[in-house]
């Protein structure tokens, strides 16, 4: 089904054995966490079985089963399709040093996520028993095994946006090239699972006991997506001095001033680097230039106002009447935001 694609966008395959190429190192490198992170997680489905075999009822583990189906088709739609679409933008993003746009972007995604995922989440709330019935109640399902799989529903429906969270943030760490995080994240997840379940036992009694499985999976959710967000706001505000957008506008603000001055600017024929070290930053700048972290909306804006003009102003190259009045409006337009 996809070669047609390739072979339309004009790719050609050609093997070649290099064991020192960049590209299969960096693979490698991030294969093997995400195979630890993958085990780590089958681990967790065993460890449910093992609790659920110990439950009085015997129809708990085959309801469990069902009722992880139902909640499966929803964390699928929204969390894996949503993760899997912004990888390839927040990739390049990652890639260019735009990291400002990169976090803008995945807190645009999360926010699709966590409606779409608390939407779908009560969609299984109100029509999870009639699914359950239509789907499953036949032969020797009978009307108590659908009651206690709707039961284990209903604490699935609670763990669905915590765990939608958790898978977008992860590709958040793929596109920056991290895999490691992740496995701790799944480390961290399953003894947070472990340990839910265990406490969760001891709450719930009865017909009720099933929920300890879906709660202890919604705890590790949120723990997981607490921890990865967590770290990657972190991150991506330590990387805002190395902003490749950051550094375009600190250039754009000092040609609008060597211009008025009439000086040229020092750095015209130097290239702009994509990421640089904050330590190297003055060195390119010429002079440090406060960026106002805590505005970041509208340094944002104004890259966004200046992109039809960027390879002009970042080259040094003489800049016409039109591109002028572009750039002063839009850094006036942000100096006006700024002083607001």
């Amino acid at each position: 089904v996809m070669v047609p694609g390739l072979v339309k966008q004009g790719v050609r395959y050609s093997f070649f054995w290099d064991l020192k190429y960049p590209g299969l190192r960096d693979v490698m490198r991030m294969l093997g966490p995400n195979m630890l992170a993958v085990a780590i997680t089958s681990t967790g489905f065993i460890v449910d079985t093992a609790f659920i075999s110990f439950m009085p009822d015997k129809a708990s583990l085959a309801a469990s089963r069902n009722a992880h189906l139902l909640f499966a088709l929803p964390l699928a739609l929204v969390g894996q399709t949503m993760a899997l679409a912004g990888l390839p933008q927040l990739s390049a993003l990652a890639t260019s040093g735009r990291y400002v746009r990169l976090r803008t972007t995945l807190l645009k995604l999360l926010g699709a996520a966590l409606i779409l995922s608390i939407v779908a989440g009560l969609g299984l709330y109100l029509f999870g028993k009639p699914a359950i019935q239509l789907l499953y109640q036949h032969g020797a399902f009978g009307k108590h095994s659908s009651k206690v799989t709707g039961t284990a529903l209903l604490g699935y429906a609670v763990a669905l946006p915590g765990m939608t969270l958790a898978s977008v943030l992860v590709v958040g760490y793929y596109a920056l090239r991290d895999a490691r995080t992740p496995l701790f994240a799944s480390i961290l997840g399953l003894a947070a699972r472990w340990s839910l379940i265990v406490l969760l036992l001891k709450v719930f009694t009865g017909s009720h006991v099933i929920l300890a499985i879906p709660l202890a999976a919604a705890g590790t959710g949120l723990v997981e997506s607490l921890f990865l967000g967590a770290l990657i706001y972190r991150r991506l505000r330590s990387k805002v001095l190395v902003d490749m957008g950051m550094l375009r506008l600190d250039r754009i603000r000092k040609q609008r001033a060597s211009r008025t001055i009439g000086q040229p600017l020092p750095f015209a024929d130097q290239p702009v680097p994509i990421a640089v070290e904050p330590a190297q930053r003055d060195d390119i700048l010429d002079e440090p230039t406060e960026l106002h972290l805590n505005n970041l909306q509208d340094e944002e804006s104004l890259t966004r106002s200046v992109d039809k003009v960027e390879e002009t102003a970042l080259l040094g190259h003489p800049v016409g009447g039109s591109q002028s009045e572009q750039i002063d409006s839009a850094i006036g337009d942000a100096g006006a935001s700024e002083d607001s």
